[in-house]
């Protein structure tokens, strides 16, 4: 393995292309798969992060060779250390091209990791849990409605490189799941107490939309969020806690994305303590005629109250007022407490992801 230039060469061998922030012509292939792509151009969660120091420890691969321009990234982020994420995976290859590509990859990056002393290797993931990881089981796909619609938010890799990764020795880890749910007035009506119950003791809800608006009102509620997640996510698979600003940076990227603006965010809710403090959340949007449950969380300090339940009403409520009887719960973990609210609502549809791992 070779490290690379100011201009990555057609070779058979993976180039070890350093660690962020890449920078110039380099960054520019990386993001751009081989094409003259100026930075400028490229406006994507890659080019924010790959751009920019990390504060673990990083390395960045490609192959350029005469088949195609292939990428990986290593992130040695996980379990104090002892694992590295594999991610970032991505190739103009085709067959077994792409496949000869991977795995010689996915050989460099596991050298590093052993060189920096992990003993596991976990993919798709780019850097962390924060970041877009998982895979799409495509062929385990399920529906009683037909064809499914394919959302931005989920795994977004070709087709086939679900298999790439057991085809080189990793075994599943874990799995997870989105599912399509119908009748989202009955399952409104089944939070219903929930909500009532914590109107009665002096909670308020507030829309993420009215919130966002406010210099004072932003920082406030992107506060509550990070110090809520961190608690709620602690226990959490995996999880690795992030500082304020990088999290500040990834929500204020996610709420940019979502179409409409601000009032994308109205079914999007905080529910706040007589007293004023941050309780709960729902992350929740609307996305092709669906009310999107992408994130629940409640501060410890409130827990076991049926705050989730409770502030999952109002983003129900607010969809059913817009229009949309159908909802999806979002990237949840097989077994996650979290499954048991896809029981309160008609399934329509099931789409499987699955997260791999190796040890070395």
């Amino acid at each position: 393995m070779s490290e690379s230039s100011s201009q990555m060469n057609v070779t058979s061998e993976v180039i070890s292309l350093g660690s962020a922030p890449l920078q110039g012509q380099i960054l520019s292939q990386f993001l751009g798969l081989g094409a003259e792509v100026s930075p400028p151009q490229v406006d994507s969660m890659e080019a924010r992060f790959v751009g920019r120091s990390l504060d673990v420890p990083n390395m960045f691969f490609a192959l350029n060779s005469p088949d195609g321009f292939s990428r990986m990234g290593a992130t040695q982020s996980l379990d104090q250390g002892r694992a590295v994420a594999l991610g970032f995976f991505a190739s103009t290859c085709e067959g077994e091209n792409r496949r000869a590509a991977f795995q010689k990859l996915t050989q460099a990056a596991e050298d590093w990791a052993r060189q920096r002393g992990a003993s596991r290797v976990v993919g798709p993931m780019v850097m962390t849990t924060w970041f877009p990881y998982r895979a799409r089981l495509w062929q385990e796909d399920k529906s009683q409605i037909g064809p499914t619609p394919r959302f931005s938010w989920e795994p977004q890799q070709v087709v086939g490189d679900e298999f790439l990764w057991p085809e080189n020795g990793y075994k599943i880890l874990e799995k997870y799941h989105s599912k399509g749910l119908g009748n989202l007035v009955g399952f409104a009506a089944k939070l219903k107490p929930s909500r009532e119950k914590a109107e009665a003791a002096g909670f308020r809800a507030h829309t993420f939309a009215d919130l966002i608006l406010e210099p004072g009102s932003r920082a406030e509620l992107m506060r509550g969020l990070y110090d809520m997640s961190m608690q709620s996510f602690d226990e959490a698979f995996l999880f690795t806690p992030i500082p304020y600003a990088v999290f500040e940076s990834l929500y204020v990227t996610g709420l940019s994305a979502l179409k409409g603006g601000p009032t994308s965010l109205q079914h999007a809710y905080l529910l706040r303590s007589p007293f004023g403090e941050p309780a709960a959340f729902s992350f929740a949007f609307i996305d092709q005629d669906y009310v999107v449950i992408k994130t629940l969380a409640v501060s410890a300090k409130f827990r076991g109250q049926g705050l989730s339940s409770a502030v999952m009403s109002y983003s129900c409520e607010s969809a059913l007022a817009a229009g949309h009887d159908r909802m999806i719960h979002a990237l949840v973990r097989r077994g996650n407490i979290s499954e048991t609210y896809a029981g309160k609502a008609e399934d329509l549809w099931e789409h499987r992801y699955a997260l791999f791992a190796k040890n070395l």
